[in-house]
């Protein structure tokens, strides 16, 4: 997937999906939405869940989660993607951080049906936000209609990206350790 700004990222996009699915990529699509200038870092990631024909023929598809494996945060973007989670009934607080203009590529790679998110989300008080303890703060949601991609920042590290194709991204889990190999996603 091709977007309209940022450095040029085709190679680490076509790496990471020939990775994924340990074959060639076919065809490139493009969209015309750009990333998001600001994002609201919502709690941190516990599990990614997808749905990916990776493993079996094409349209034949098998459910995976990927448990994290070390820390990674939960990111969404301001706007609509926000107000549409909020209307489900997620309490999203969170810090507001910039996003400097080359940080994300202009190529992504995309990588299966989104299915989910395990998350442990922050609470609020006073002005300090905190991750609750126990079963309090956790979380499972999806976004109808969504895809699941990954792309390398400029700094070399991997993300990941819920998205709509029409719509633009909704949702971003950043990780130091998070990686796309053969086996699926790692760290």
């Amino acid at each position: 997937m091709r977007f309209l700004r940022n450095f040029d990222a085709r190679a680490s996009a076509k790496k990471i999906r020939e990775n994924f699915y340990a074959k060639p990529v076919g065809k490139e699509k493009s969209f015309h939405w750009t990333w998001p200038t600001e994002l609201v870092e919502v709690g941190e990631c516990l599990a990614t869940i997808y749905r990916s024909d990776k493993w079996h023929k094409k349209g034949e598809y098998e459910d995976y989660k990927h448990k994290s494996e070390s820390e990674q945060r939960l990111y969404v973007v301001p706007g609509a993607p926000l107000t549409e989670l909020r209307a489900i009934g997620m309490q999203l607080v969170g810090p507001t951080e910039k996003v400097p203009s080359r940080l994300l590529p202009d190529t992504v790679a995309e990588l299966a049906l989104f299915m989910g998110f395990q998350t442990r989300l922050y609470d609020k008080d006073g002005s300090r936000f905190y991750l609750p303890e126990g079963d309090e703060g956790l979380y499972e949601f999806s976004i109808s209609h969504a895809k699941l991609g990954a792309g390398r920042c400029e700094n070399g590290k991997t993300f990941l990206v819920v998205y709509h194709e029409k719509r633009g991204p909704y949702c971003f889990v950043f990780g130091e350790d998070l990686d796309v190999e053969k086996d699926g996603i790692v760290g």
